[in-house]
């Protein structure tokens, strides 16, 4: 899609919403296993589009993501959070959601985890959504991490992923392959109230971030 329409047709666009499209599978990566998967010590994820990237945002209806666990004890606990990237330099930022923390079995062949209703949780058309572990004790043989899927189905994401480096965040990238992890999304696109002329500035830094990592 042309960079410019998209530029115009968000500054049209305003933050007072109501929701009228009908929910539908926003984003995909679900169907390709690539067979492999990344395992971090740190809170880590993926910053994905979802399908109705002409839209600023979506209520997210369902989430569902797959996970592996090797080695485990019994008191191994995972936590899901969506941010904004609206931190400096197009880091995650605002905070959307936090599932709290909740038990995770072993899973040395990948295990699917669905969050059930999320309630209502309005995210961009861009962000990231992350995953912490606790629990899970590297000196005693214990690993967990996040199954690598591609190409993604519905939606989009990148090469990269964000992981955390005390208070800030960094981007990392994995060696010969894409850092694309499993999820499956369902949510409804939010189309905004005419008239509406508050913009989102920071909407407007989400594009900018999109075309620059896009290049």
């Amino acid at each position: 899609m042309n960079k410019s329409l998209i530029a115009v047709a968000a500054l049209g666009l305003g933050y007072f919403t109501v929701p009228v499209v009908e929910a539908k599978t926003v984003y995909d990566n679900a169907t390709i296993s690539l067979n492999k998967s990344l395992l971090e010590t740190v809170e880590f994820g993926d910053q994905i589009i979802l399908d109705n990237s002409f839209l600023p945002l979506s209520k997210l209806d369902s989430f569902i993501f797959q996970y592996v666990g090797t080695g485990f004890s019994g008191n191994e606990a995972a936590q899901i959070k969506f941010y904004k990237n609206d931190g400096a330099l197009g880091k995650p930022g605002s905070l959307v959601f936090d599932s709290g923390s909740f038990e995770v079995p072993a899973a040395p062949d990948g295990a699917t985890v669905d969050l059930g209703d999320l309630g209502v949780v309005i995210v961009p058309s861009s962000f990231t959504w992350t995953i912490s572990f606790t629990g899970v004790d590297a000196a005693a043989g214990e690993a967990a991490g996040l199954s690598l899927y591609g190409p993604v189905k519905v939606g989009s994401g990148f090469t990269d992923y964000w992981a955390r480096s005390g208070n800030d965040w960094a981007l990392k990238t994995i060696p010969g392959s894409d850092a694309s992890f499993a999820a499956l999304i369902n949510g409804t696109p939010v189309i905004p109230e005419p008239g509406t002329v508050a913009l989102s500035i920071a909407g407007l830094a989400l594009l900018g971030l999109r075309f620059r990592r896009q290049a």
